[in-house]
């Protein structure tokens, strides 16, 4: 119900597997030990492409994007080729890691040369505060660059959210975050919604509970038990 620690705290109380997240600090201390923290590029990119339409010529931010620009592209081959998780994790240690050590040395220069107030000296800051999230997705296939994905399926409850303010109870909250996990995930693996809610709505009620996430859209995709 609020921006602050407490939600994400008491949601990924148990948690330990992967999270992706921008720098938000109450991302921070939750979850358990176990838990593996991947950052987003797109929000440290964000920074410098900002600053850029204060001052377009700007050259040292300008050759930061450019360097982001060739992680984007071995992100978009791998789309394009289908990769698996597998073959995108080698393509990223053999091609991103050395432009994420390129782009670090040139982060840490530029940070060393301008004054902290100084708004690319602040961009600089940012990457490198979060380095050690940022290069997470180097080690996991499964990670993305950058949480975009996400982001674009909470759009449409960011720009509608004043329209439902009494809609009712709080209660209802954690289910349409339930609903619209199972929307987005059915949209990511190109799987008809309505096909997939007819196939699995009469289901539910007599499915035994331990066993429910066999209904779930990545399960029935891999099993093709849905569609």
């Amino acid at each position: 119900m609020s921006r602050g620690r407490e939600g994400p705290k008491n949601f990924l109380q148990n948690y330990g597997g992967i999270l992706q997240s921008d720098g938000f600090s109450g991302y921070e201390k939750i979850g358990t030990p176990q838990l593996i923290r991947a950052g987003c590029m797109a929000h440290a990119r964000r920074k410098f492409t900002d600053l850029l339409k204060i001052d377009p010529k700007n050259k040292e931010a300008q050759k930061v994007l450019q360097q982001i620009a060739k992680l984007y592209e071995i992100e978009a081959k791998a789309r394009e080729e289908k990769y698996s998780p597998q073959q995108r994790q080698q393509q990223r240690q053999t091609q991103s890691l050395p432009l994420m050590e390129e782009l670090k040395k040139q982060l840490i220069e530029i940070r060393e040369r301008e004054l902290p107030a100084n708004m690319l000296a602040k961009a600089c800051n940012y990457a490198l505060n979060q380095w050690e999230k940022l290069t997470t997705f180097l080690d996991h296939g499964i990670v993305k660059i950058d949480q975009n994905l996400c982001e674009n399926g909470m759009r449409p409850l960011a720009l509608g959210r004043k329209n439902w303010l009494h809609i009712g109870s709080e209660k209802a909250g954690p289910k349409i975050a339930a609903i619209l996990s199972i929307f987005e995930t059915c949209k990511r693996l190109k799987i008809n919604i309505r096909d997939y809610l007819n196939e699995v709505l009469p289901k539910l009620g007599k499915w035994i509970r331990p066993n429910v996430a066999e209904l779930t859209p990545d399960r029935c995709f891999a099993s093709k038990t849905a569609l």
